[in-house]
């Protein structure tokens, strides 16, 4: 009986040192003070994400990332990321699951691009600025939790979206343009169940200021919460 019970033990010791191996780290060398001087960031998903975690960071790394294996291609051409996952074919279809965790450094404003949809994703910017936000060929259960907005910033969402949360300062001027109709759309206190045609919503404060967000969703959207 012990000499099974070393044997199991000693195959779940290798099983958790393979699963942590699973774990790659990738680090960008230049840094936002490097010449030359780095000062727009712009993130792109190449094809479809799944299970990605974005956040912000003061760091000296344009980025930092980390995936469990296997990791996705990423290639790093001044300001710009660029991330593929060789999970999905042309033809849509993945290879299992996988979580992975992007630090962007705060010092650059950026630019954040997702095609091919979004599955699962949370963006928490709230330490950074951005520019603009877009996703194309839709979003489920997408969270977008956002920080103060610096000029009049973009938020698209094209090709629907359900199950998808986007949180905001309480003071943000925001609208949201729905295309092609919403079942269960929320925005602060306003409430509707189904909206057939076009509908585009305001805070008070939107028109007095220069600093808001302006969210557009095309092809419609089912449970969509845009809170405070």
């Amino acid at each position: 009986r012990s000499g099974v019970l070393l044997q199991e033990q000693t195959a779940a010791l290798r099983l958790a040192d393979n699963q942590r191996a699973t774990l790659t780290e990738k680090l960008h060398a230049a840094t936002p003070t490097a010449q030359p001087r780095v000062e727009q960031g712009r993130l792109l998903f190449t094809n479809s994400t799944t299970n990605v975690t974005v956040h912000g960071a003061v760091q000296h790394e344009l980025y930092l990332a980390r995936f469990e294996a296997p990791e996705p291609q990423i290639q790093v051409q001044g300001g710009t990321i660029q991330i593929r996952d060789p999970r999905f074919s042309i033809f849509g279809k993945g290879r299992g699951r996988r979580n992975g965790t992007i630090t962007l450094s705060t010092a650059v404003m950026w630019y954040i691009e997702l095609r091919g949809g979004a599955n699962a994703c949370s963006f928490d910017l709230r330490e950074l600025t951005l520019s603009a936000f877009a996703v194309f060929d839709g979003a489920f259960r997408l969270e977008l939790h956002l920080g103060q907005p610096r000029g009049s910033v973009p938020i698209r969402i094209a090709g629907g979206t359900a199950d998808t949360r986007i949180r905001r300062p309480a003071d943000a001027a925001t609208q949201i343009i729905i295309q092609n109709g919403a079942t269960r759309l929320q925005f602060d206190e306003r409430y509707a169940d189904v909206l057939v045609n076009e509908t585009c919503w305001q805070t008070a404060n939107y028109a007095a200021t220069n600093d808001r967000y302006d969210i557009t969703v095309q092809g419609g959207a089912s449970n969509l919460r845009i809170t405070r």
